[in-house]
């Protein structure tokens, strides 16, 4: 069983308007959450909505533990990971000769080869400047890039989920969403560069509480939509609270 939980950076925005009680009182049932899931009371709506946000990571955390636990104790029913037949050919990478250690020919053509093969593909996937296309940049910068658009995908991913939760605890008539589509990627890049985490949080609540929101006023019949909330004129009059 898993005996710890991780706290990250991104979480901060969450308990940025919270008092220090607040953040004690938050801290204490992370910790119950974390060890026996039992989720306690709170004394006010933000405090619950801030442990809700940083609750689902936990599980989300949990269940990546429980995954990787599984497979390895899987492999250490196998027996262990099979040694790679890289480390045989090691072993057997030099040959005696009259008492000393040489590199066999094989070795030597190994490196031309790796040498000729770089080389060709550095010429071919170069302009006529000797500029690298997109396609072919370095492992690192691929992995670099890689990294952040997944870390944007899962605050995306965060931000359905909290506002679906919000729509379940205020009792909201807002339909929950169940997709991250494409148009909802491009509204909330172009929401985070106006705005951050916690005020996004902001912005939900006062939605979701909003009469105008909910379709309870003379002007509007119908309960808004998340793509009509995401939209950033729209959600500046929420984040404001004036919906």
């Amino acid at each position: 069983m898993k005996k710890s939980f991780v706290l990250y950076t991104d979480q901060r925005n969450a308990i940025a308007d919270l008092s220090q009680q607040q953040k004690g009182e938050l801290l204490d049932a992370l910790y119950t959450y974390a060890d026996s899931k039992e989720i306690l009371s709170f004394t006010a709506p933000e405090v619950k909505i801030a442990f809700n946000f940083i609750s689902q990571q936990i599980d989300r955390d949990s269940e990546k533990y429980a995954e990787i636990s599984k497979k390895r104790a899987e492999a250490g029913r196998r027996g262990g990971r099979p040694k790679k037949q890289v480390e045989t050919k090691k072993a057997n990478a030099f040959k005696e000769s009259n008492g000393k250690q040489t590199n066999p020919d094989t070795d030597n053509d190994t490196v031309t080869d790796t040498d000729n093969d770089t080389d060709n593909n550095t010429a071919e996937s170069c302009d006529v400047n000797g500029n690298k296309p997109n396609a072919l940049l370095p492992e690192r910068e691929k992995e670099k890039k890689g990294s952040v658009n997944d870390q944007r995908e899962k605050i995306y991913i965060k931000c359905l989920e909290y506002y679906n939760n919000m729509i379940a605890y205020y009792g909201s008539s807002m339909k929950k969403v169940k997709a991250l589509t494409d148009l909802r990627r491009e509204r909330l890049a172009e929401l985070f560069r106006l705005y951050n985490t916690g005020n996004y949080q902001t912005a939900i609540c006062n939605a979701v509480q909003s009469k105008f929101c909910n379709g309870q006023t003379r002007e509007r019949k119908k309960p808004v939509d998340y793509d009509w909330l995401i939209k950033v004129d729209n959600f500046t009059k929420a984040f404001e609270g004036s919906l």
